[in-house]
């Protein structure tokens, strides 16, 4: 069973081997004046594998979901194959996946959403957040 060593949403991700550097790392909440519209959102995640006998080609595919205030799907990406081998010297036993993403999220209402994450089919963590159209105050 693979393990979710961490899912973020944010600004912008890349990943350098192990390295996953992160531009506003946490977002929970997203800002648009109107809709519909499109956000750029960045996904960074690492899945950590205890059979490290597994051959990178040959881990279970990620799978990302985003869903709307109704449940209704807004968009999937399946089989996202970004995934690689990253600290196999440090743990052999494990093999550890990053996945790093830059997408353009179409949105179509406002209210709570969510980001489904699979692996595998398995599901293994869901991340909310909320778009809206007011900005958040300033203290």
């Amino acid at each position: 069973m693979p393990e979710l060593d961490f899912l973020m949403l944010c600004d912008h991700v890349r990943a350098e081997g192990a390295i996953v550097h992160l531009v506003a790392a946490g977002i929970d909440r997203i800002y648009v004046e109107q809709l519909p519209g499109v956000v750029p959102i960045g996904i960074a995640a690492r899945v950590t594998f205890a059979d490290a006998a597994v051959p990178v080609d040959g881990l279970p595919r990620a799978e990302l979901d985003f869903q709307g205030p109704d449940d209704r799907t807004i968009v999937s990406f399946r089989g996202v194959s970004s995934a690689r081998d990253v600290g196999a010297d440090a743990h052999p036993d494990l093999l550890r996946a990053i996945l790093a993403a830059n997408i353009a999220l179409p949105l179509q209402d406002f209210g709570r959403h969510r980001l489904r994450f699979l692996v595998g089919g398995v599901l293994l963590k869901t991340v909310p957040f909320v778009v809206v159209d007011q900005p958040p105050e300033r203290a």
